[in-house]
This record gives C-alpha cells, structure tokens and sequence, in this order.
C-alpha cells in the first residue's frame, strides 16, 4: 500500500473530523436561519452599555402609533425601537395609550446617543376620558426611541450620554 493512500485512509476514519465538520455546518445553518428569522420578524439586537437586548423595530407611521399598545407585556432583555428616518426637529412626544404594564421611555439623537430617560412610565399617565389631558413624555430632535420594561433603563445603563449600538 502506498504512503498516500494510508494517510486517506486515516483521515477517513478520523470521528473527531467528522464530527468538527458536522457541528461547524449546524452552525452555520443556525447562524443563517437566526439571521433570517430577526428580518422576517422585524427583530433587531441592540447593544446597551452592559448587555445586548432583543427589540421589535417600528419604522413606519402605523407600526410607531400602535407601539407597544395592547400588548401584556416585554419578554427578559426585550424592547421596542422607534426608527425616524430624520431626525424630528423640534418635540417629540410619546404617550401610554392603551398600554398595559410601566415602561422606561429613552430617546436618542441621530448619533444614537441617550438625551432624555422617563423611568418607570405608568399606563394610568393617559386619560381614556380626556386624551387631550393625558401625561405626554417629550423630547427635542430625536430620531430614536427605545422603549424597555420598567426599571430597565437603569439597569442596562441606559441614561442620557450613553451611546447604543444597532
């Protein structure tokens, strides 16, 4: 037998290989797949100061008005993000309508910097009989805003200054 047909041979029989190739193709197929599935699903990572969270996107007018509304609640590390595509000269002002748990409201500017921070926002800040008469939580030239579970902001260092990454 030939010196090159042994060393095949051994390759061939080698499971370790086998196996490396195998797992590094499963991999692969999952990174895709998990790719695909955050664009099908509007989903995007973002990275705060401390962790890396998981956020629906709302980037056009009817996705930004219904927002987190009627929803019971934010899984662990989740969030929403609303995507301006300029930047929104002069106040910006979001409000509680139809929501059902506190959020932490945070809006950055176009460098995606955190300027203001509302913690622990309550849903009874909106008044179903007056909506006119409802807490409004305002900020100037944002272009984003990320909305979090109560008491989150904080905890994901989140504040105004901090530069998130998405």
């Amino acid at each position: 037998m030939s010196k090159k047909a042994t060393t095949k041979n051994n390759n061939a029989k080698n499971p370790v290989r086998v196996w490396l190739g195998v797992a590094l193709i499963a991999f692969g197929v999952l990174a895709v797949y998990s790719g695909i599935s955050s664009i099908l699903d509007n989903k995007q990572r973002l990275i705060t100061p401390n962790t890396i969270l998981t956020v629906g996107v709302a980037d056009d007018d009817m996705e930004r008005i219904q927002g987190l509304s009627n929803r019971t609640s934010l899984g662990d590390k989740e969030g929403m993000l609303f995507i301006y595509d300029e930047v929104q000269v002069g106040e910006t002002c979001y409000w509680m309508k139809d929501m059902n748990f506190a959020i932490d409201i945070a809006f950055m500017n176009s460098d995606k910097e955190v300027t203001v921070v509302y913690d622990n926002v309550s849903p009874e800040t909106y008044n179903n009989e007056s909506p006119e008469l409802s807490e409004r939580f305002c900020a100037n030239d944002i272009q984003y805003v990320l909305e979090l579970n109560a008491s989150k902001a904080t905890e994901y260092e989140v504040s105004p200054g901090a530069k998130l990454k998405f």
